[in-house]
C-alpha cells in the first residue's frame, strides 16, 4: 500500500478511532421538494406545461421532475386498475 497517507482508512469503524467529524455545507445540494412546490408541479402538468418549463420555474431539478412524474402515473394506473 504505498502512496497512501497514514490518515487514509479502508474501514468506516476504524475511521471513528482517527475522530473524524462529520462534514455539513451551508447550502447542500440536495434539498427537500415541499407541499406546495410539488401541488404548483401538479397544476403545472395539468395545463401541459412541458417538464423542462417546470423544471425552470419551480427550480427543481429536471429528473426529479421527471421521477415525480413517471411516480404519479404508475399511481394513476394502479388506481385505475
Amino acid at each position: 500500500m504505498q502512496g497512501l497517507s497514514s490518515s487514509w482508512c479502508a474501514f468506516p469503524s476504524a475511521a471513528k478511532r482517527h475522530e473524524v467529524a462529520p462534514q455539513f455545507v451551508d447550502d447542500p445540494p440536495q434539498k427537500r421538494i415541499n407541499h406546495a412546490t410539488k401541488a404548483l408541479i401538479d397544476d403545472l402538468l395539468l395545463e401541459r406545461i412541458s417538464m423542462i418549463g417546470i423544471a425552470r420555474v419551480t427550480k427543481v431539478s429536471e429528473p426529479w421532475v421527471q421521477q415525480y412524474v413517471n411516480k404519479k402515473t404508475r399511481r394513476c394506473l394502479v388506481r385505475l386498475r
